[in-house]
């Protein structure tokens, strides 16, 4: 609880939901108070798949999801 998460860790939980479909709930649940979409800071650690399980918002990749309890 209110520990980021990886999205390439969230996506494969949610592999039935197509990656367009899954990327605008996610925009759209980051407008709520408690919840953000964050870019990872060192980039250096990313892997492939977070690249591929990042979701841009704007022009910034974001490959961590928190939500505030």
């Amino acid at each position: 609880p209110g520990a980021a998460v990886r999205l390439s860790r969230l996506r494969p939980e949610l592999s039935d939901i197509p990656k367009a479909t899954l990327d605008d709930a996610l925009v759209r649940l980051r407008r709520a108070p408690d919840v953000s979409l964050i870019p990872e800071e060192n980039q250096k650690t990313l892997t492939a798949e977070d690249h591929a399980a990042a979701v841009v918002v704007g022009n910034q990749q974001n490959h961590l999801l928190e939500i505030e309890l």
